[in-house]
C-alpha cells in the first residue's frame, strides 16, 4: 500500500493551517470587540420619572439613579421633539446622585420655545449616561 504524496500532504497541511488561522483571528477580533464595546458603554444609569418645562424654558426634572454607581448631572438640554436639535442648555451643573436615589432638577435653560410645542428634555451625566423625556410646554 503506497502512503499520500508528499506534495497533496504538504498541500492538506497548508489548507488546514489557513482554516486554523482564520478560525482564530475571527475569535480574537470578536473579543476585542466586545471587549471594547463594554468599555465603552456608561457606567451609570439615569431615568427622568417626570418632567415639565415653562415657555421661559425653566425646567424642573425627576431624575432617579437606577444603576450601581453614583454619578453627577452635568448638564440638561433641551431638543426640538421633531429634529432633535439642540434649543437651549444648562452645563452649569454639578449633582451628586447616588444609587436608588431620585433628586429634583430646577434650572433656566433660555430655551425660546412658545407654550403648546413638544421638547425633549436630556438629562446628561459626567460618565456620558444620559435619560431623555418629552413633555408639551406650558
Amino acid at each position: 500500500m503506497r502512503g499520500v504524496d508528499p506534495v497533496v500532504a504538504t498541500l492538506i497541511l497548508i489548507i488546514v493551517a489557513v482554516i486554523a488561522g482564520i478560525s482564530a483571528y475571527s475569535f480574537v477580533n470578536a473579543l476585542v470587540a466586545q471587549t471594547i464595546s463594554q468599555s465603552r458603554s456608561p457606567s451609570s444609569t439615569i431615568v427622568i420619572d417626570a418632567a415639565s418645562m415653562d415657555h421661559l424654558g425653566n425646567v424642573h426634572a425627576i431624575v432617579r439613579n437606577v444603576g450601581l454607581k453614583s454619578t453627577s448631572i452635568v448638564s440638561v438640554c433641551i431638543l426640538n421633539a421633531t429634529n432633535q436639535a439642540l434649543i437651549g442648555n444648562e452645563t452649569n451643573i454639578n449633582r451628586k446622585i447616588d444609587p436608588g436615589q431620585c433628586i429634583h432638577l430646577q434650572y433656566a435653560t433660555y430655551a425660546h420655545v412658545n407654550s403648546g410645542d413638544w421638547v425633549i428634555v436630556k438629562v446628561v451625566t459626567s460618565d456620558g449616561a444620559s435619560a431623555t423625556y418629552k413633555v408639551r410646554v406650558q
